[in-house]
Formats: structure tokens, C-alpha cells, sequence
């Protein structure tokens, strides 16, 4: 039976999948555009080695033995599997968000890499933890074959069922997105002074190396844990005109209040 390797989705982490794949030398049998990747046959150059695919002509080609890896959004992946379930297919999702699959006939399985991407494909998946799920001993193979040809290492392969990988998922984005997310702020607050974010490299620097190193609750510092009035009511009267970032330092005061207490 011959096994195509199909990735579906084409945005950052799809163009590091392939990318990665290709520096390991390997290559995908086929990639395909789903509909927000309405652009994809514009950008030629990155399928020097790889044959593109329409998400209408996947479907209706898709044969037993092939496995279909979704770089997709959440909201898509339901409709798409469902839409690829046949018999002999393994469909993979990459989404901590989402449970596994229960799909009638195809084989499934979830391959949750726990990092951001960028689609330049610079990814070292040595080292990056990958939470694994899966529906038999078939799609488990499978998974663990496309970990060996990413490079991600043995140790770092977790199996983990949806309800623990959402969870992780959900402290990613408070420790990654919300956090960059308040980086950007204060970016943009330091513009509002004609000062550069480069001032505040050395103790963001300092901060990220004490991850872990340090209990996170101990680790945290500044007036709200102080107690400090005066100062929090001076940053106050600063965000009088920025209504939701005030809003932000009031919650965050509170709970790292909260959490200090």
C-alpha cells in the first residue's frame, strides 16, 4: 500500500513543517492549499520539490494510505477531517485546542508542538516538546515516523490525552502570547516617550533566564507585591487615556496580589 505524505495548510507552522522536512531530506508528496490559503499558488517558489494540490482535488484523490497532516486553524479542522474520512486515511491535526478526532473510518492523531513559528523554517525540533495522541497502534506508528523525520527527539515525544493537552495549550498562551502581548505594550508605551524597547532588553533578558530556575510565584516583583500605592496610583494617572491598558495594570495588580497573598 503506498503512503503519501499530504500537508494540508500553509501558513507559519505549515511552511516550517515542509521546510524542516526538506532540510531532513524529505519531502512531502503533496501540499495543499485549504481556503484561506488562497494566495498559495502564487508563491511557486517554495514547491520546487513538492506538487501542489487543490483542497477540491485532495479530496477527491485522497487514496488508502495516505497521511493527511493539518497546519490548519481550529475552526477548520473538524469540517476537513470530516471531509477526508475514509478508510485506510490517517488525518493529523497539530492543535492543542482540539480533541482527537472521532472520525467513522479514518485513522487519527493529534502532533501538538508546543512552540511558536515564524515560516522562516530556522526550527531546531530537537528541542521543542511534542504531546502526541492517538486513535491505534497504526496512527501512533505513524506519528512517531513523522517526529523521526522532523528530528524531535525520543524524550521529548509525551502522550497526552485532549483534556491535559488543552490545558497546556491554555498556560502557553498565558506564558507566550499574553506575555509577548504585554512586551508590545510596553513597546508602544515607550514609543509614546520616543524611547526604544532596547531599554528594556536586559531585565526581559533576566527574567526569561530565571524561568525555572526560580519559583514563578517568588519570582515575581515590583509595587503590586510591595503594596505600593503611590506608585500604583502615579502608573494609574500615566494610562488615564489609555483605557484598556489601565485596565489590564488593575487586573494584574489584583491577581498578583492574589497569588502573593
Amino acid at each position: 500500500m503506498l503512503k503519501r505524505w499530504i500537508l494540508c495548510g500553509y501558513g507559519r507552522l505549515g511552511k516550517d513543517l515542509h521546510r524542516s522536512f526538506e532540510k531532513a531530506g524529505f519531502v512531502w508528496d503533496l501540499i495543499c492549499a485549504t481556503s484561506s490559503d488562497s494566495k498559495l499558488q502564487e508563491n511557486t517558489e517554495d514547491f520546487t520539490s513538492t506538487p501542489f494540490i487543490s483542497w477540491n482535488d485532495l479530496k477527491l484523490s485522497i487514496t488508502e494510505g495516505d497521511v493527511v497532516v493539518m497546519a490548519i486553524s481550529d475552526a477548520n479542522i473538524i469540517n476537513s477531517a470530516n471531509a477526508l474520512d475514509k478508510h485506510g486515511i490517517t488525518v493529523i491535526h497539530c492543535s492543542g485546542a482540539t480533541a482527537l478526532l472521532p472520525l467513522q473510518q479514518a485513522s487519527t492523531a493529534v502532533f501538538y508542538p508546543l512552540q511558536t513559528f515564524s515560516g522562516h523554517g530556522n526550527v531546531d525540533w530537537s528541542e521543542i516538546p511534542v504531546f502526541l495522541e492517538f486513535s491505534n497502534k497504526n496512527s501512533e506508528k505513524i506519528l512517531h515516523e513523522l517526529a523521526n523525520r522532523l528530528g524531535a527527539k525520543s524524550e521529548n515525544l509525551k502522550i497526552c490525552d485532549s483534556n491535559k493537552r488543552l490545558q497546556i495549550h491554555l498556560a502557553a498562551v498565558f506564558a507566550n502570547n499574553f506575555t509577548q502581548a504585554q512586551v508590545a505594550i510596553a513597546d508602544q508605551l515607550l514609543k509614546d516617550s520616543n524611547l526604544s524597547l532596547e531599554v528594556l532588553l536586559p531585565i526581559l533578558k533576566r527574567m526569561a533566564n530565571q524561568w525555572g530556575k526560580l519559583d514563578s510565584i517568588e519570582a515575581i516583583t515590583g509595587p503590586a507585591v510591595r503594596r505600593d500605592q503611590a506608585t500604583i496610583q502615579k502608573h494609574l494617572a500615566a494610562l488615564e487615556d489609555k483605557p484598556s491598558y489601565k485596565k489590564l495594570y488593575m487586573d494584574l495588580t489584583e491577581i498578583i496580589q492574589q497569588l502573593k497573598s
